[in-house]
Parts: C-alpha cells; sequence; structure tokens
C-alpha cells in the first residue's frame, strides 16, 4: 500500500514498512519507483480499470532486481 502524504510518501507491504518522513527510505530505491510511476504516468491507458493491473506489472518487475 502506497500513502501520499503533505508530510511524505510512506508504503507499505507484508515484510516492511518504508516512510521518507523518518529518513528511512533507500533514496534510489525511491528514485527508480519514482521514475517509473513517471513513465507510468504518461502512458495512455484505454480503459480506466488497467491502470492498477499495469501499476501492479510495474511493481512485479521492481521486484524481480530488489530484495524488498
Amino acid at each position: 500500500m502506497v500513502h501520499f502524504t503533505k508530510g511524505g510518501l510512506s508504503w507499505k507491504c507484508k515484510e516492511v514498512e518504508m516512510d521518507e518522513r523518518h529518513g528511512e527510505i533507500d533514496m534510489q530505491a525511491y528514485q527508480e519507483w519514482d521514475a517509473a510511476l513517471e513513465r507510468f504516468s504518461g502512458s495512455l491507458l484505454i480503459y480506466e480499470t488497467d491502470r492498477l493491473i499495469a501499476l501492479q506489472g510495474i511493481a512485479n518487475e521492481m521486484q524481480k532486481s530488489r530484495s524488498d
């Protein structure tokens, strides 16, 4: 789950919780995720319902090269 707040970005999964407000986010991971979201945001998808499925695909690909 990803949270976008005025105080910053945080995310949580089964194994880890990260929060940039407390300096806990690995900046390289954050920059990779941010770049992926930027590319994704510029994509034109025909169906609104495809957005989360596409985002899950991005997350799955990034997970292959990370241990978190």
